[in-house]
């Protein structure tokens, strides 16, 4: 039911609870997501060679286009949970905040415990419900972002 701005709110909590788990587990047990990251340092090292700023570019051209699919998937459950972005902000500085969220979460996943299985009160009635330090940081960036859609305009 997604009929009040209690309801979409909590839709919205649920969402990033149990999809950024996803997405941190996805990243974690990828076999090319430490490649990934490696190929990240290499291209911010100073090193100003041609291979360096090659590589740079086919990064940047990568995140244009993983970014264009989040922008549209967000837009999409902005839509369904009529939410707006908070002006200055855009939908594409929330894709990139919560690709370098999830990204260094996932670095840390790897290596430090404490990192998910955080039982938290937040399901209905108190219930006691699992959560990630990604899926808390995607709930604090989302408040942030995002704001209701005033209903004169819903």
């Amino acid at each position: 039911d997604l009929s009040t701005e209690a309801s979409r709110s909590a839709a919205l909590l649920e969402v990033c609870r149990v999809g950024g788990a996803r997405h941190v587990e996805a990243l974690r047990d990828s076999s090319t997501f430490a490649l990934w990251i490696g190929m990240w340092s290499i291209a911010a090292s100073s090193d100003s060679s041609t291979e360096q700023r090659e590589l740079h570019e086919a990064l940047m051209q990568g995140y244009e286009v993983i970014n264009g699919h989040f922008e549209e998937a967000f837009g999409g459950l902005m839509d369904l949970l009529m939410v707006q972005v908070r002006k200055p902000l855009t939908v594409r500085q929330f894709a990139d905040a919560v690709g370098a969220l999830v990204e260094g979460c996932s670095l840390r996943d790897r290596v430090t415990e404490g990192m998910a299985n955080i039982v938290r009160a937040t399901g209905p009635d108190g219930q006691m419900q699992e959560w990630t330090t990604f899926s808390i940081g995607l709930v604090a960036l989302a408040n942030e972002f995002f704001e209701p859609i005033p209903s004169t305009h819903a």
